[in-house]
């Protein structure tokens, strides 16, 4: 085995530190961008007969032998965590203060899939100006400002609000 001299090998961590941190993870207004990878340092797993914490979102289901009422076919446990600024959650999860549901998606990882259906929604921190679900909570500090259509959301035609940050 070969040594690195120790003054070689912190200068190319610390090189390397750096091009991570100059890596194109996020915009230049600061939000991730849509290619950034999403990884969960606040992600854990609950069964499905606990409540979620609060600010918490469900990101999947899953069948856990350690949760009760496991099946090979069910779902009986959840991943949880703290979601980013726009994220897919299972349509049974619930929405956080501060974000509104923007659109809707599918998913074989969420309950209620089917190949034809939508079981997630699409949530995110609201900017200034937002087209949101008819379905999805106005946070504190914003109102509607009309009512529109949008083919994102579920039960299409005027199924859509316009939101303001005031």
């Amino acid at each position: 085995m070969r040594c690195v001299p120790r003054p070689v090998l912190l200068l190319g961590l610390l090189l390397l530190a750096g091009a991570c941190d100059r890596a194109p993870t996020h915009a230049a207004d600061g939000s991730p961008s849509a290619a950034a990878p999403r990884f969960y340092t606040n992600a854990t797993t609950i069964c499905t007969n606990q409540a979620v914490p609060s600010g918490y979102v469900i990101l999947s289901a899953f069948g856990s032998y350690g949760c009760p009422y496991y099946s090979p076919s069910g779902m009986n446990a959840y991943n949880i965590a703290i979601p980013g600024t726009q994220e897919d959650v299972c349509s049974n999860s619930p929405i956080p203060s501060g974000y509104v549901i923007q659109g809707t998606n599918n998913g074989a990882s969420c309950p209620g899939y089917s190949p034809s259906g939508r079981n997630m929604w699409i949530i995110k921190i609201p900017g200034m100006y937002e087209t949101v679900c008819g379905n999805s909570p106005v946070p504190s500090g914003y109102i509607v400002t009309s009512y529109t259509s949008s083919v994102a959301c579920p039960g299409y035609p005027n199924n859509a609000k316009n939101i303001q940050r005031v």
